[in-house]
């Protein structure tokens, strides 16, 4: 495999990918014939430009310190900044923050911006548990959002409200995910948004709120909504409510939490390209060929490894495989990490912690906190089905030999 010219699954790619460049002010220029040198150039030049791109950002800011007790004030056409000091009471405000990752306008609605989806989580939960809701869950969720609640809160006797926390990384479908609720038995309801894009959750975020309930909508922007760059680790939380009353006490608390936490974001943590608006077109492209090469290499997976259990969840973001004995998790990490920097497409595969990359990811990760051992999720980025192709047969190889699976 030597080219790409006339192929029409690596024209799409590329095409999108300059384009991609394009948003980050610089562009593409493939410099041989070879796909696999061609697709890791174009991670090479993302982080170049990405960093020129912050650089950019940096020199607009480079005299906002906190050096003194006078505001700090920052306002283009489309982004605002105020702060007396960064730590704690940074306010950054976006236009059109609900219709660009919700697809959703004229509702009443607080945000803030965090520096990771935990963060947006913790202060959620913590500041409602101070409020008197406890915490419930339907289903599979996160495994450390699972822990928060057990292990940390959930700790009054008192509790006067009921807060239902919605996690799409149920295996779920998000269709479905009210199915079998009482709605009207909770007070308010805590939607992780995290492995969908605007256009998957705004049905439920409706439903939520023509039921006139408390919505909190949380997120890790990092996953799906950065291009694959990873410009920032960066949250967010969307407070949802005609209470004004409660939406403002809400909001309050959990702004003293991310202040003593060091929870909020700066300014150099929201990606710029997020003010062009080519933006969403081309975000929602590129998690859409995510979706399509989930769906494919799961059925690859299926065909090739019939003894093994595979869990697609429905939010197609990833594929679990559990393995056919136990493992211990440092082992299988281990064994995972030699296996992504020793294989052929080494590069184009990585041991990767997280998801929505442009890179192709494999790690160890926990279902739950019940769970004996780890099992491993693949996490596809959106290349060329070709090059899925190549990835995954060397991968199956890989494991039918780890897991002795008889052919």
């Amino acid at each position: 495999m030597n080219t790409f010219a006339g192929q029409k699954n690596y024209n799409e790619y590329f095409k999108r990918k300059s384009k991609e460049l394009n948003l980050l002010d610089s562009q593409l220029i493939l410099e041989n014939q070879n796909v696999i040198l061609n697709i890791k150039k174009v991670f090479n030049d993302k982080l170049k430009a990405q960093s020129k791109m912050k650089i950019k950002t940096l020199k607009k800011m480079y005299n906002y310190q906190n050096t003194s007790r006078n505001i700090q004030k920052y306002r283009d056409k489309k982004i605002r900044l105020r702060y007396n000091y960064q730590r704690y009471d940074i306010h950054i405000n976006l236009n059109n923050y609900m219709n660009l990752f919700y697809g959703i306008d004229n509702i009443n609605y607080k945000y803030v911006f965090t520096n990771c989806g935990m963060s947006s989580l913790h202060a959620t939960i913590e500041a409602l548990n101070k409020k008197l809701y406890r915490i419930y869950s339907k289903g599979n969720i996160y495994v450390e959002t699972e822990r928060l609640i057990t292990d940390y809160l959930n700790n009054h006797h008192n509790y006067k409200y009921k807060c239902l926390l919605l996690d799409t990384v149920s295996f779920k479908s998000l269709n479905n995910i009210l199915e079998n609720i009482e709605i009207n038995k909770y007070d308010a309801f805590i939607l992780d948004s995290t492995l969908y894009t605007k256009n998957e959750i705004q049905k439920i975020i409706s439903q939520i709120i023509a039921k006139k309930k408390l919505l909190i909508v949380v997120r890790s922007h990092t996953k799906l909504d950065m291009l694959g760059c990873e410009w920032a680790n960066l949250g967010s939380i969307c407070l949802i409510s005609n209470d004004e009353k409660t939406l403002d006490d809400l909001y309050k608390e959990m702004r003293v939490i991310l202040s003593f936490t060091g929870g909020f974001a700066y300014f150099n943590s929201i990606p710029q390209y997020w003010l062009n608006r080519k933006f969403k077109e081309l975000s929602e492209a590129r998690n859409a060929a995510i979706i399509n090469n989930t769906e494919y290499i799961y059925r690859k997976l299926r065909m090739e490894l019939k003894n093994i259990e595979i869990i697609k969840p429905d939010h197609n973001r990833f594929i679990l495989i559990k393995p056919n004995r136990f493992i211990d998790y440092k082992r299988l990490e281990k064994d995972l990490h030699y296996y992504s920097e020793h294989s052929p497409l080494s590069g184009l595969i990585n041991y990767a912690d997280s998801f929505g990359l442009d890179s192709f990811g494999i790690n160890g990760y926990y279902i739950n906190m019940s769970s004996k051992t780890e099992v491993i999720r693949i996490s596809p980025s959106d290349y060329p089905t070709e090059i899925c192709d190549l990835i995954i047969d060397d991968f199956i190889s890989w494991i039918k030999k780890y897991l002795n699976i008889k052919e």
